[in-house]
């Protein structure tokens, strides 16, 4: 096996663990959110704790997954510097510092955040929104830092501690809403989610300790690396949150809707986003730190080969991912929520909003994406340009549609405005290095639209033979699995016989996971 080929397995390998540690902790997100919606329903307590829950969760990507990005965008060319330890040091200060000064800003100027996050809440939803956010602020600290921790372990090639961040804190949410819930109420989730966030800081500290690095005492306040992260970090802070500025959107909105409108669009994103979390963001997070390096070792034809088969890839899994959702939303969400206080009337509106939300998948992942290339380039001016427009847009959508849909109108919204953007990205992308839009993007998201075409035809049948023939209704996990597990086989053996080039990255990707390496020899440029 050469040098490239054990590299090759070893990132094949690398992703296989995220989109397994990711596949469990989006799970155990499952039950933390059918323990809530057990617990508390769609009710006016569960729009506050949703809407308290934004401010943390908004100053969480803008800075826990900021520092992630500019850490390891820029560590990479200091990394055997013997500086390096000084950096991180006066890198670690400067953050602590920061994000305690936003913990006593956020408690201080509670009552403002509210009514910016949710205008039309009033009495007592507004108060007791205001006291959940005190509650919760403080895990914007711990959030920040469990940032900085993954950025430095992924920069080492660690990807499974940081993978399994949201274990331990999906579990304490749980306990949370089962037995705090009991006696305390929506406050003592509030109480038990501020302890969660703290976990994913605690969970990381061993595994750093453990990196072969040599950590020194010393600060280096003016370290040529702290002024790339300033150059960097404003522009990426930014990028980061505009993922959190769509819920902020979303729920602003959502507060001049009926009761439960906020909670509906909420466990709908949790179905929603939950292919591309495990699949999209486990090839994703391995990349990223792959095109850092080959762009620091100056070697542009790798780094774009490996972006345009990151994209065909994330196209052939999510796009027919999509199909399935948009076929299966009802069914889905009763299996997955309804259940004490969760009644039909809940599965109905969060359905509604699954329906609209879901055609957006395919171009939230491909922003993502997109955001992280530019990361990698360090061309972050366009990346805030084309955000900014992109949430301009989204305000836009969810005023347009909001009063002829209701919070179907906002999902809708949502999901046009990420998938512009996401072809923006791509057309700046290709612009700037003189590539081809049609080969990069639009080439294999034909192929893989034409092999789901088939697939949807193939389900439908399915469904047709299962409520025509045998009339009975279509609902129940079992018959979900059965219909998802035709529909999987129909779209592979499809791609197979049409000899889809994006099959082949497929199965190169499966030897890679099973030891037996890539077949190109040379030096590794990534996933072959």
């Amino acid at each position: 096996m050469t040098e490239g080929s054990r590299d090759n397995t070893f990132l094949y390998r690398s992703m296989t663990l995220v989109m397994l540690a990711t596949l469990f902790s989006r799970v155990l997100g499952f039950l933390r959110e059918i323990s809530i919606a057990y617990r508390f329903g769609t009710t006016m307590e569960t729009d506050a704790y949703l809407v308290a829950i934004l401010l943390p969760t908004i100053l969480f990507y803008a800075f826990s997954d900021a520092l992630r990005n500019t850490f390891i965008t820029v560590f990479a060319f200091f990394k055997k510097d013997e500086s390096a330890s000084s950096f991180i040091n006066s890198l670690t200060f400067y953050a602590c510092a920061i994000l305690l000064l936003v913990v006593l800003l956020g408690i201080l100027f509670a009552p403002q955040v509210v009514f910016l996050l949710a205008p039309g809440f009033k009495g007592e939803a507004f108060s007791l929104t205001v006291k959940l956010t005190r509650i919760l602020v403080p895990g914007v600290f711990f959030m920040g830092l469990a940032g900085l921790a993954a950025g430095f372990l992924n920069s080492y090639q660690r990807f499974l501690i940081p993978a399994l961040v949201n274990v331990p804190h999906n579990l304490i949410v749980i306990g949370s809403a089962l037995f705090l819930g009991v006696r305390y109420g929506i406050t003592g989730l509030a109480a038990g989610s501020l302890l969660a966030v703290a976990s994913q800081l605690l969970i990381q500290i061993p595994a750093v300790c453990r990196v072969p690095f040599s950590f020194r005492p010393g600060l280096a306040l003016r370290h040529p690396g702290l002024q790339k992260i300033y150059a960097l970090l404003p522009a990426i802070l930014l990028s980061s949150a505009v993922l959190e500025l769509k819920h902020l959107l979303d729920r602003l909105f959502a507060s001049f809707l009926p009761a439960g409108s906020i909670a509906a669009l909420n466990y709908a994103e949790r179905i929603y986003v939950l292919p591309q979390a495990i699949l999209g963001t486990g090839i994703i997070i391995v990349l990223y730190p792959v095109l850092v390096e080959m762009l620091a070792e100056k070697d542009m034809k790798s780094f774009v080969r490996q972006v345009s088969r990151g994209t065909s890839l994330l196209l052939f899994i999510l796009l027919p991912v999509t199909a399935g959702l948009l076929i299966l939303c009802n069914p889905l969400v009763e299996v997955f929520f309804e259940r004490g206080a969760f009644d039909a009337s809940a599965t109905e509106m969060t359905a509604c909003a699954l329906l609209f939300y879901t055609p957006g998948l395919v171009g939230f992942a491909l922003h993502y994406f997109c955001n992280r290339i530019f990361f990698a380039l360090q061309e972050v001016k366009v990346l805030v340009w084309v955000n900014l427009a992109m949430v301009g847009a989204n305000a836009l959508f969810n005023f347009l549609l909001m009063p002829y849909l209701g919070h179907g109108g906002i999902a809708l919204g949502t999901s046009l405005a990420f998938t512009l953007g996401s072809l923006c990205l791509f057309l700046v992308f290709t612009r700037r290095l003189s590539l081809s839009f049609r080969s990069l993007v639009l080439a294999p998201f034909f192929r893989s639209a034409a092999v789901t075409g088939l697939m949807i035809a193939a389900v439908y049948l399915f469904i047709c033979l299962w409520t025509g023939l045998m009339g009975r209704p279509f609902a129940g996990i079992t018959l979900l699995l059965l219909a998802s597990l035709w529909g999987a086989v129909v779209y592979f053996l499809s791609a197979c016989l049409l000899r889809l080039p994006e099959m082949k990255l497929l199965q190169e990707f499966l030897r890679g996971v099973a030891g037996k390496g890539s077949a190109s020899p040379g030096k590794s440029s990534g996933i072959h």
